[in-house]
């Protein structure tokens, strides 16, 4: 089970001996386990990092209180180095001495920080009064951001249970829908489908599902899009 989780995940004493890495060790550093345990996981952190790691590793000792590094440090892989952010939690006997230390690392990325300016824009907006299609709008871009050859849209579900109007998309007037001036029914087709399901529908090709009618098949095609999938929030 710990082998399986998408995370970096160890064990190790109180002063920092590793008791245990999980199969992410090699994934991440190329190198074999038997290589990290005891003193070996140094092996694998950047130099310009370790000297902060340790020193922080020493402060939590001291506090016996659980931690970890937000500022994130370099671990050495095949071929590059990765930014990790790590966690840390004690386990504790008795007195309240720190016994055993667990903990896990996962690769820090640009797009993550992103998502987070993302949101904290957001809920400034929401904060600050603004309209809601304007939030929205921002909401569809900051998605189309990290995915740029997508195209969001947010419709909202009519009073009644039975049609989706559109209320956000940047982009959305190229497929026709503001045009249209009627909302779209909640039924098994296109956007509507997610809706009268409940769930998630996934469209691997415009071209040929048949949860697409005909016409919207069409307008999807001629703007280029060949797969889509709706969500219900």
């Amino acid at each position: 089970m710990v082998d399986a989780i998408p995370t970096l995940a160890w064990c190790a004493q109180p002063g920092g001996a590793n008791e245990l890495l999980n199969g992410r060790w090699h994934d991440y550093t190329g190198l074999p386990v038997e290589e990290g345990s005891g003193w070996g996981w140094k092996t694998a952190i950047h130099p310009d990092d370790l000297g902060g790691l340790t020193g922080k590793w020493q402060a939590l000792l001291v506090k016996g209180e659980p931690g970890g590094s937000e500022r994130g440090y370099g671990v050495r892989t095949r071929l590059s180095v990765v930014p990790l952010s790590s966690r840390t939690a004690s386990r504790r006997n008795r007195p309240g001495r720190p016994v055993v230390w667990d903990g896990d690392g996962r690769r820090r990325s640009k797009r993550g920080e992103s998502l987070r300016a993302a949101e904290k824009r957001t809920l400034e907006m929401i904060a600050d009064g603004a309209g809601l299609e304007d939030t929205l709008n921002e909401l569809c871009r900051s998605i189309e951001v990290q995915a740029p050859t997508t195209i969001s849209t947010i419709l909202l579900m009519g009073p009644d249970g039975k049609q989706l109007w559109h209320a956000a998309a940047l982009v959305c007037h190229a497929l026709g829908y503001q045009q249209s001036g009627r909302g779209r029914l909640v039924a098994p087709s296109c956007c509507g489908a997610a809706a009268f399901y409940k769930r998630r529908v996934i469209v691997a090709d415009v071209a040929t599902d048949p949860v697409w009618s005909d016409e919207n098949r069409q307008l999807a095609l001629e703007n280029g899009i060949s797969a889509a999938w709706s969500q219900p929030i």
